[in-house]
């Protein structure tokens, strides 16, 4: 599938993320999270979500745009990355991260609605947590505390 020319990091529930010198997004206070989500409604209840719990939120709609992120030099102290994204799914993102930023593959907490075999095996396999949709938003919480703690 070809790139969307006009997905840009989004931060504050969906709005575009303010630009610093050098292109990278504007910190806010807080530790970093980076969310990947494509669905825009659940993206920007995340994001709404920890932002009330005190971190600084980066949010794009696809696996292309958060490697764009990290490539930018950025770290994040968590990564909230959706399985089933367009142009790069969250199981291929999570072996690009891997290979690139390895810190960053351990920040890594997955969510997803499927419940197939691939899917489950995955997410074994990583070893990395996650959270099943629909999830509960405390659940969310403790869980990204516990990986920016690491």
């Amino acid at each position: 599938m070809p790139r969307k020319p006009e997905n840009q990091p989004r931060t504050k529930a969906g709005e575009e993320a303010p630009r610093a010198s050098g292109g990278s997004t504007q910190p806010v206070a807080g530790p970093d999270v980076l969310v990947i989500e494509d669905d825009r409604d659940t993206r920007r209840g995340l994001t709404l979500l920890l932002e009330k719990g005190g971190y600084a939120v980066t949010a794009v709609d696809d696996g292309l745009a958060a490697l764009e992120e990290l490539r930018r030099c950025r770290t994040f102290r968590a990564i909230i990355c959706d399985i089933g994204l367009p142009y790069l799914a969250g199981t291929t993102f999570y072996s690009a991260v891997e290979k690139a930023y390895p810190d960053m593959a351990r920040r890594m907490i997955f969510v997803t609605g499927s419940d197939d075999d691939e899917t489950r095996q995955f997410l074994r396999g990583s070893g990395r947590p996650f959270l099943k949709k629909p999830y509960d938003l405390a659940e969310v919480m403790v869980v990204t505390r516990h990986v920016v703690n690491m």
